[in-house]
């Protein structure tokens, strides 16, 4: 199931049109937290149709996305998003409740200027990646900063806008 789904994502476009569905509708935002949660988004047709039941809805009104840009599941099922457009990070369980969020558009240690990207180490950290500050922040669960790396350039330890992270079963 998980292919066929890769596949009609495949088939949207190239990775520009990607981003611009994901920050103008969301549509395959939801198709994508479903994947990562590991439960269908069941093809109400063939695939070649490309119709897809509705799943779930993330988000409340006071809790809107504007423009996510990053997700990551840690191994309680908890979703971290990267909320680009609001800059911040918001927190769900794994049925979709709001758990909490944190972050402000600046400069300093917890601040964001578009964070892109969001991993979730084994022992429950989260990692952001700060596109606009050009640096990397780590967090506990709960949302309380723990430390930072990186700078703007092109020197080893620097970024140029950075938009994605990984970790590993070690936390590297």
């Amino acid at each position: 199931m998980k292919d066929k789904v890769l596949a009609a994502l495949l088939r949207i476009g190239h990775h520009r049109t990607f981003r611009r569905d994901i920050v103008l509708r969301g549509t395959i935002f939801v198709l994508l937290v479903a994947l990562l949660l590991s439960q269908a988004v069941l093809p109400t047709t063939a695939l070649a149709a490309e119709s897809y039941q509705f799943y779930q809805k993330w988000g409340t009104p006071s809790n809107q996305f504007y423009g996510p840009s990053g997700v990551a599941v840690d191994s309680s099922g908890n979703v971290y998003v990267a909320d680009t457009g609001n800059c911040l990070i918001q927190k769900f369980d794994r049925s979709g409740g709001f758990l909490t969020k944190w972050g402000l558009i600046g400069e300093g240690d917890g601040e964001f200027n578009q964070p892109r990207g969001v991993a979730v180490d084994s022992s429950g950290n989260v990692y952001v990646v700060d596109g606009g500050n050009n640096r990397i922040q780590k967090f506990n669960s709960s949302g309380v900063f723990l430390l930072k790396w990186g700078s703007k350039g092109t020197d080893i330890g620097s970024f140029e806008y950075p938009s994605g992270i990984a970790v590993d079963s070690l936390g590297n």
